[in-house]
């Protein structure tokens, strides 16, 4: 009886979890940036399929952590399958370390990949934008620099800044560069893999011991099996 008591209830909390990372991911889908709170001096109505409670959570969701916040359905989904098939879930301390690194590398690595590419539409994914351009030296071309024209030659290097950014990576993705940077390379590949590491640990139960064990035993028994072979 406590058993099926203790199964209704997860599959229930399981169910609401669902509920709120479908409305969170409904939301996230139907952004539209030109009517964020935080972006647009004065937006637009909001045409969210969640409304304006929708608008405010992908608005909140975008500023703080930029197309990472795509994760926290994500996350949310992973955790309600689970509980509504009474299956056990990672502790809250895994799952807090989990999403901090998901959250962690998103703002690493997503910032890298997309540097040049818009994600979505108009949306300005960069606090500065830039790119090359060849061409003759004394062709220019005009871009409104706050406000005001700026010629530049058309064979520089552009860099177009925006005062309210949309970033991929959330508030601050220049800090976590900052931070690599100031390791060097080593030190930046060291952390790098410890992060990994520590995030395969957590998801998949990876455990770095055995891995080296069975490699060692794999090893062994190939040379053993090839020496058997020739011999």
């Amino acid at each position: 009886m406590e058993k099926e008591k203790a199964s209704l209830k997860s599959e229930i909390s399981g169910f609401i979890l669902f509920f709120c990372g479908l409305v969170i991911a409904l939301s996230y889908i139907s952004f539209n940036y030109h009517s964020s709170l935080f972006f647009i001096k004065n937006p637009a109505p909001p045409s969210n399929l969640i409304g304006y409670a929708g608008n405010v959570l992908a608005s909140a969701g975008f500023y703080l952590f930029g197309i990472g916040c795509y994760f926290i359905p994500a996350v949310l989904f992973f955790i309600a399958v689970n509980m509504m098939r009474s299956r056990k879930i990672l502790p809250l301390l895994n799952q807090i370390i989990l999403i901090t690194a998901i959250f962690f590398f998103s703002a690493v690595w997503l910032d890298n990949f997309f540097y040049h590419k818009p994600a979505r539409g108009d949306i300005i994914i960069h606090k500065g934008m830039k790119f090359e351009v060849q061409g003759c030296k004394n062709l220019k071309i005009s871009i409104l620099y706050g406000g005001q024209k700026a010629y530049i030659p058309w064979n520089n290097e552009i860099k177009i800044y925006s005062k309210r950014p949309f970033r991929l990576t959330g508030l601050y993705p220049r800090f976590v560069h900052k931070i690599f940077l100031s390791l060097g390379r080593t030190g930046s590949l060291l952390t790098e893999t410890f992060l990994l590491i520590l995030f395969l640990t957590v998801l998949f139960r990876f455990s770095l011991y055995n891995f080296f064990s069975g490699a060692k035993l794999f090893i062994f028994n190939f040379l053993k099996n090839f020496y058997s072979c020739i011999l």
